[in-house]
C-alpha cells in the first residue's frame, strides 16, 4: 500500500483584539492542539468554553485593571 494523509490533530489559536470603542490592540493567545478524536467536543462548545476563559481574563468589571 501506498503512503497514506493522516489527520491527528488540529492545532487552533484564536485571533483575539482588545476593543475599547476606540482603538483595537492585539491580544497573544497561546494556541491549542486539539487531537482529532477530541474535535467533535471541542466544536461541540470546547471552543466557546476557551473563548470564555480568554472573556475573563480581557473583560473585567468596571473598576479592574485591564
Amino acid at each position: 500500500m501506498g503512503v497514506r494523509m493522516r489527520v491527528v490533530g488540529w492545532r487552533v489559536q484564536p485571533v483575539i483584539m482588545k476593543d475599547d470603542g476606540e482603538q483595537l490592540e492585539a491580544v497573544e493567545v497561546q494556541g491549542a492542539m486539539i487531537p482529532a478524536s477530541g474535535w467533535q467536543a471541542f466544536k461541540s462548545g470546547g471552543d466557546e468554553a476557551a473563548l470564555e476563559r480568554v472573556r475573563g481574563q480581557i473583560e473585567k468589571p468596571d473598576g479592574a485593571a485591564g
